[in-house]
């Protein structure tokens, strides 16, 4: 009797549906990727003011902020993120604007994952530039490298002693004093080399380290994929 009645209570907790989720994602993780990824949710473009709002009125209750929008529109708000945790959703933030916001917002409740929320949370990296780049107006694909990228690739070169410190810190430098929208590192090794950042042949070796483990040393995507994981695994999502 013990037994059927313990069943009985187990069995609307096994049989309840998956969260409804809506994942918000353009040049971090590519939408197309994510729907791949991620089947049980609903993917969406990079998240701009009013798109949360619509989400939980839609009855949406997990949310993963990747991308947002920026400088042409205006993008999501703390105080929507607010509303949304206080309406019970659940929030996640990675790799981009979601990991600054899941930052700024993690006493109220709003949960970051990977290594770049880590790093803003820590103060290893303080510039909300650091993750901006260009974006396709149409494809939301990234049209450059971000800075974020730059360091994950100087960390592990050191790693491998393909770069000291001191170059490494020169690179970094240089990069950040471009516009995010014009940071490329095929434009870091050349006017690297042509100023003297570092040795010639340190600069090849970086260079061909860098093409070599392109996907490895995309920090971004790797962080996006974390938080789908994340998700999948804590609310059940198919994956």
């Amino acid at each position: 009797m013990a037994t059927r009645s313990l069943h009985a209570l187990l069995a609307p907790i096994a049989a309840a549906p998956p969260a409804r989720t809506v994942i918000f994602t353009g040049p971090s993780l590519a939408i197309a990727e994510a729907r791949r990824r991620l089947p049980g949710a609903e993917v969406q473009p990079p998240i701009r003011r009013g798109d949360l709002p619509r989400a939980i009125a839609d009855g949406f209750t997990v949310v993963g902020i990747i991308d947002g929008t920026y400088v042409t529109e205006r993008t999501v708000s703390a105080h929507e993120i607010l509303d949304a945790l206080a309406a019970g959703a659940a929030v996640y933030g990675a790799a981009s604007l979601g990991a600054l916001r899941a930052v700024e917002l993690r006493g109220a409740g709003m949960v970051g994952v990977g290594v770049i929320h880590d790093w803003y949370l820590r103060g290893v990296t303080i510039r909300d530039d650091e993750v901006v780049v260009g974006m396709d107006p149409d494809s939301f694909a990234a049209r450059n490298d971000p800075l974020v990228n730059l360091r994950h690739a100087c960390m592990r070169a050191q790693r491998a002693g393909l770069l000291d410190a001191a170059a490494a810190g020169r690179l970094l430098a240089r990069y950040a004093g471009y516009h995010f929208a014009d940071r490329s590192f095929a434009r870091l090794l050349r006017e690297a080399a042509a100023a003297g950042d570092a040795p010639a042949g340190t600069l090849r070796g970086f260079g061909a380290f860098v093409a070599a483990n392109r996907e490895e040393l995309d920090l971004k995507r790797r962080d996006a994929l974390a938080l789908l994981h994340h998700i999948a695994d804590a609310h059940h999502v198919g994956a």
